[in-house]
């Protein structure tokens, strides 16, 4: 019965390999953004108001980037954690001898989380690019 639902599994890994890969990159770019900020961060006290202006919008980019990586993370967690919990009961559903239809809900909840989480990602990522101004990416 499961051997049916597998390509939600596939599905699942796919989703949530995707979602690391993007928080990896989120880790990347912010640790280069911090390197970058202490390197400029001694010009900050001889700078111009244009460049101490430019220097604190850097700063809340930043400030937001973080945001959105750990908003991602959370995100993955609270996915993967529900779809452990669903495993686990599809075991004990197995081993019981619930019913066949008791082991369908929970794949499909299983297919829910997934469709949720590609569904986080993309909203999000239409959500950031519609309220980023040029100048703030």
């Amino acid at each position: 019965m499961l051997t049916r639902e597998e390509h939600r599994f596939e599905e699942l890994r796919v989703a949530g390999h995707a979602q690391a890969a993007k928080i990896r990159e989120l880790d990347q770019v912010l640790g280069k953004l911090v390197v970058a900020e202490t390197a400029t961060s001694p010009l900050a006290t001889k700078a111009s108001e244009r460049v101490a202006s430019s220097l604190r919008a850097r700063q809340t980019n930043i400030i937001r980037l973080r945001a959105l990586r750990d908003r991602y993370h959370l995100d993955l967690m609270n996915t993967l954690a529900c779809v452990r919990e669903l495993v686990t009961m599809i075991h004990h559903a197995k081993y019981t001898g619930a019913p066949a239809s008791r082991a369908e809900e929970l794949v499909m909840q299983i297919a829910a989380s997934i469709e949720g989480l590609s569904e986080v990602a993309a909203w999000r990522d239409a959500d950031y690019s519609m309220t980023a101004a040029p100048s703030e990416v």
